[in-house]
């Protein structure tokens, strides 16, 4: 619930996306992780968390690749609103393979990826419409940093000073009892 309040309309899987491992007598320590089954999160997380570059998504890797060499790998690709976004904000994966299937055929709804022939247009996804006109689905846009704006660290440091003596009491409480009821204690003389 904390990551919602952060991060720009998260998918559920991201905004549920970390797991801790657990701690017993041999290892004192535990850690909090991105979840990596069944995708790993950490690449849409850690930009968030660190304030790192976001990792390229892959239908940026495959525009780059399908511009004959005129965008570099790596680049961003970032949606004009031609394409209608769903309730996350991202363009759906049909969208996606419709544009990368059109890329290389003629016609009205044929899709250009790079700058088109004659123009001084911005690097970017284009479709073809009526009367040849050009329409930009996608601009290609350096390679950005994102600010730390999810204090992941800072919530999970607050959420473990507020319940660690509790629960630590309460293990306590049950471990001696435990002992006690077994015959392995005695409460009198402090042995166990």
């Amino acid at each position: 619930a904390s990551a919602r309040r952060f991060l720009d309309k998260p998918k559920p899987q991201t905004a549920k996306g970390f797991r801790a491992t657990t701690a017993n007598k041999r290892t004192l320590s535990l850690m909090i992780l991105p979840k990596d089954e069944p995708w790993d999160r950490n690449r849409y997380l850690s930009g968030n968390i660190l304030g790192t570059q976001r990792a390229p998504k892959p239908y940026e890797i495959a525009f780059a690749s399908l511009s004959n060499n005129q965008i570099q790998r790596g680049t961003r690709f970032v949606p004009t609103g031609a394409l209608k976004p769903d309730a996350f904000g991202n363009v759906s994966r049909s969208n996606i393979s419709r544009i990368i299937s059109s890329v290389g055929k003629t016609g009205r709804g044929r899709t250009l990826i790079g700058r088109p022939e004659g123009t001084d247009k911005p690097l970017g996804v284009y479709r073809q419409g009526a009367k040849g006109r050009l329409r930009p689905l996608f601009l290609a846009k350096p390679v950005g940093t994102y600010r730390a704006i999810f204090p992941a660290q800072r919530i999970a440091e607050d959420k473990i000073r507020s319940v660690f003596g509790l629960y630590l009491r309460d293990r306590l409480a049950r471990n001696v009892a435990a002992n006690v009821k077994a015959g392995r204690a005695d409460m009198r003389t402090g042995l166990f």
